[in-house]
């Protein structure tokens, strides 16, 4: 349930952002010929964090093969683990006997973390008279990744020769932003208060105020056309973030977790390489930036507050690691009206912040992660990768990132004056 507007944008253009390989491949690697080497993989980083579109492969076949499936996964110790992130159908018919580029979409999109190995498997079948064969080139031309034959959730071993890697392009973005519901019986409400739901596509939706959309299905009302919403950049830049990191370290290095469990704790600008727990009823008051390595856990009653003399500014906490607010922890500004902490967490992971049965005046912020909020939290904002809210939880957004005047300590404010997107 949203009780204002919804607006989900398409992702940015479509790029081509991994490719390798062109023109008459120097090598090549044969698979679905036997159990060794029934599947392919090629590892791979991207440098962008975009929704995964669609893959092309420089492939030819022998005889008739069945059809393979191309699949996304994690790295294990520089081998394909076991976690599928998309998987799509190579159709046989779709290749010839002579080399040619085959596109393959996936069934889902999922957004790609850059600093992140993946690998692209082709999961085949094995023949002895049918099999693949995909172009390669020479010398490990591609520097992001490798590549390797073997069998998913088996041995995967170098190709022969070494130093191969596959002809293939990984294309992200271009995708079309959607708003749904479950179904036509459970809707998801939009606008119970006021406000109307925006997207290309809208599904299931049951909104208080006008649909926008190219397509619509299921819903309350009929789409009223205008142009998609377009993608927004993240409102903090890195440069701001280091710009944080660099003040909070100028206050000094405390080596080691910091642990809070006792009022009275002030602290700041100051960099913790370890870990920051507030817990046990403790107060953490902030003076200043704070720069964590590690990981913040924020419980038991356990208290993160703004110094008085931030007056209605905001301060920020940066964590390296993951967010976990739970058992009646809170964080909270100055006291002062329109004054909120950040907690600003550079985990890329799906659990990068968890926050249960507590929150304050905090505003939370996982650019590369997803927030997870459950037990009836509440939040003043949450701008994550992802934002998963449950449990009777709920998020008002009493002032957006555009407006707020974020100080690195009770001087020097800084301020979003506009947030737009710049070609």
């Amino acid at each position: 349930m949203i009780s204002g507007t919804a607006i989900s944008a398409n992702s940015p253009a479509l790029i081509a952002d991994q490719s390798n390989g062109a023109g008459l491949p120097a090598g090549n690697i044969i698979f679905g010929n036997t159990t060794n080497t029934q599947d392919v993989a090629q590892s791979f980083i991207v440098s962008t964090a975009s929704p995964l579109n669609k893959v092309q492969l420089y492939i030819r076949k022998t005889g008739s093969p069945s059809g393979a499936t191309v699949k996304i996964m994690d790295d294990r110790n520089g081998s394909p683990g076991e976690h599928v992130f998309a998987s799509g159908a190579l159709l046989a018919s779709t290749v010839t006997t002579s080399y040619g580029w085959v596109e393959i979409s996936f069934t889902t999109n999922p957004v790609l973390d850059t600093n992140t190995t993946y690998w692209l498997v082709i999961d085949a079948g094995v023949s002895s008279s049918k099999y693949y064969t995909i172009g390669a080139t020479n010398g490990n031309n591609y520097t992001n990744g490798v590549s390797k034959v073997g069998h998913i959730d088996e041995t995967w071993s170098n190709t022969t020769p070494t130093g191969l890697d596959c002809f293939f392009n990984i294309y992200l973005g271009g995708l079309n932003g959607s708003i749904s519901g479950v179904n036509q019986w459970n809707q998801l409400h939009v606008g119970t208060v006021s406000g109307s739901a925006q997207a290309h596509t809208v599904t299931a939706v049951n909104s208080g105020g006008n649909i926008y959309c190219q397509v619509g299905t299921n819903n309350n009302k009929a789409c009223i056309s205008q142009p998609d919403p377009t993608y927004i950049s993240y409102p903090i830049s890195d440069a701001n973030i280091a710009d944080w990191q660099a003040t909070a370290t100028s206050g000094g290095t405390y080596t080691g977790d910091y642990n809070v469990n006792w009022a009275g704790a002030t602290l700041g600008p100051r960099k913790i390489v370890g870990d920051l727990n507030v817990s046990g009823g403790g107060t953490l008051t902030v003076t200043g930036a704070l720069w964590v390595t590690g990981n913040v856990v924020l419980s038991g009653g356990g208290t993160i507050k703004l110094a008085s003399s931030y007056g209605a500014n905001d301060g920020v906490i940066i964590v390296d690691g993951t967010v976990g607010v739970s058992g009646g922890g809170k964080a909270t500004g100055s006291g002062s009206t329109g004054s909120y902490i950040m907690l600003l967490s550079l985990s890329n992971s799906a659990n990068a912040m968890s926050i249960s049965g507590g929150a304050g005046a905090m505003i939370a912020y996982a650019p590369n992660g997803t927030i997870n909020i459950s037990g009836g939290s509440k939040l003043k904002e949450a701008t994550g990768n992802k934002l998963s809210v449950t449990g009777n939880s709920s998020i008002t957004y009493e002032s957006g990132l555009t407006n707020n005047n974020f100080s690195s300590g009770p001087s020097g404010t800084w301020n979003i004056n506009s947030w737009k997107e710049t070609e």
